[in-house]
């Protein structure tokens, strides 16, 4: 702590200046996100009513910390700090509120860009603003004055915690700054407050790219769990979008819908058939290439695959064989697969229907396979099943209309085109309802 006596500024001997490392990732972030992750975490730490002098102007540092008190003595003091704070840091003044006294001028601010500092955030006034603005240094302050606080007010203490209003502010803390205002985050919980405030940024971006491609704003908000960003404890998918959360947005649409609106959309074979009770799956392709007639891959695939994936399965068999059963069924069930697609064969259909594991195959067969190592297997290799490629990581969208398979790398796109496909279809739906003819409704020409 760095005390003040009378209007002269003492510092104990030997004691360090603070370090005003930052992690880099926060100066990506607006304060509106990091407002929003304190709001999630129940921290209070927005600094309400201190605005920017320069709105195009941005800090991001580590608080050092004045407070001043009244004085009536003629032994006022204002500036006399500024040589201790360390470069890079930001200098928090804490005068109460008062607006009819300033504590921070263009003498302050020169010194304060030569060190060079991060910014200035004052629960107060300053003044000089044009020339503050000029010089380009970032200053926050409840409003701006003319009047001096030269012997009207001191600064008795630095580095103990102050207050920007309802914010509380200890030495060392991050301080963030922009055209929105001024927030706090406690030096003790910055990790949480930094990935809460990340995701929260992807899933407005992932909002901003959704309505960019055409998505209707009540949609965009709804997939990306808009309402829920700054709620405290609230599950919500606030991760960049991949193949699971895409999985997810495409429960809604069927496999025609997606395969007639989606480029580098993958269609298999239509003989690889739903052979199963259950007709619907969606998740991510983890492929598997067996080996002649040995299943020893599929069994390897079961238990390295994630929960939610898919195994896309290539038999490189020269005769049928059953290469899937209820064994493998009931491990992929505890392992948490979504399904099987297998361009092959499989075999215990009875059981596998009562079980309600979905699977697309060739068809069925008796026939056994071996366990053998072999040659030619492995897994996340690229398939090609008939002239379609199919690589781990893919999205898979399976129903009684077949299966498609769409790039991992296509998730906007995809849940965009598909929307208009659906929202297309609807306006056709309501106009036969209304009576309309198709082929008007479609403007076709109806030969005359």
């Amino acid at each position: 702590m760095t005390t003040f006596a009378g209007d002269r500024f003492t510092k104990p001997p030997g004691q360090p200046g603070l370090v005003a490392s930052v992690d880099s990732r926060w100066r990506t972030l607006g304060t509106a996100a990091v407002s929003d992750a304190l709001d999630r975490l129940g921290i209070v730490g927005q600094a309400l009513g201190i605005r920017p002098l320069t709105p195009s102007l941005n800090a991001v540092g580590r608080a050092f910390t004045v407070r001043f008190v009244p004085s009536n003595a003629g032994d006022g003091s204002v500036g006399e700090f500024i040589d201790d704070v360390s470069p890079g840091s930001i200098v928090v003044l804490d005068n109460g509120g008062r607006c009819d006294v300033t504590v921070w001028g263009e003498l302050l601010t020169r010194v304060a860009r030569a060190r060079p500092l991060a910014g200035t955030v004052i629960n107060g006034a300053c003044r000089d603003i044009r020339l503050i603005s000029e010089l380009g240094y970032p200053v926050f302050a409840r409003a701006n004055t003319m009047r001096t606080g030269k012997d009207r007010v001191k600064a008795v203490v630095s580095n103990e915690p102050v207050s920007l209003g309802q914010a509380s502010v200890v030495a060392g803390d991050l301080v963030l700054g922009d055209a929105d205002g001024v927030v706090v985050v406690p030096s003790a919980r910055e990790s949480e407050v930094l990935s809460a405030a990340l995701a929260i940024e992807n899933a407005e971006k992932k909002i901003v790219s959704l309505i960019g491609n055409g998505l209707q704003l009540q949609e965009a908000r709804r997939v990306s769990g808009y309402h829920l960003l700054q709620r405290p404890n609230a599950e919500i998918d606030t991760a960049p979008e991949d193949g699971k959360s895409l999985a997810d947005l495409l429960e809604g649409f069927s496999v025609a819908t997606i395969a007639e609106s989606t480029a580098g959309a993958c269609v298999l074979p239509p003989v690889i058939k739903p052979l199963s009770a259950v007709t619907r799956i969606v998740g991510r392709a983890r492929t598997v290439r067996c080996a002649g007639l040995s299943n020893l891959w599929i069994h390897r695939a079961v238990y390295t695959a994630e929960p939610g994936d898919v195994l896309v399965v290539q038999t490189a068999a020269e005769s049928p064989a059953g290469y899937w059963g209820e064994l493998l069924t009931r491990a992929a069930i505890l392992r948490g697969l979504s399904g099987l697609i297998i361009d092959g064969y499989i075999r215990d259909l009875d059981v596998l229907e009562n079980l309600g594991f979905p699977v697309f195959a060739r068809g069925t067969c008796p026939t056994g396979t071996t366990k053998e190592e072999g040659t030619g297997g492995g897994l996340d290799v690229l398939l090609d099943i008939d002239g379609a490629r199919v690589q781990s990581g893919g999205i898979v969208v399976a129903d009684r209309d077949g299966i498609v398979i769409l790039p991992p790398d296509q998730s906007d796109a995809v849940v965009v085109a598909a929307g208009r496909r659906k929202e297309k279809e609807k306006t056709l739906l309501d106009g036969l309802s209304a009576g309309a003819r198709l082929i008007d409704l479609l403007a076709l020409s109806d030969g005359n």
